[in-house]
């Protein structure tokens, strides 16, 4: 089997597993850009906290770190639904 026939048959499934990836390695770095993020700023005698401003970075972070793979994933479920409403005979029209 061809590489192109063997990427055609279980495109479902490497869109998955690419979605998958996608997700954890934003997660990392969401994660990695959080932690590396200061307390606070501001003069000594008047410190201001950056905690609100954090937060609302870590929720962007995530919000953007799932759109991605939600896409990927959107891919895959049209794929492998159709490929269950195919004929099965027709699956392989090449051989």
């Amino acid at each position: 089997m061809s590489f192109y026939r063997w990427c055609m048959r279980y495109g479902a499934a490497i869109l998955f597993i690419i979605a998958a990836l996608q997700l954890v390695l934003a997660l990392i770095v969401v994660v990695q850009a959080y932690s590396s993020m200061g307390g606070s700023t501001g003069f000594e005698a008047n410190p201001v906290s950056e905690r609100p401003a954090q937060l609302l970075l870590l929720i962007q972070g995530l919000v953007g770190a799932l759109a991605t793979p939600a896409l990927t994933f959107f891919g895959a479920l049209v794929i492998n639904r159709l490929d269950r409403r195919a004929d099965p005979r027709e699956a392989e029209p090449f051989e």
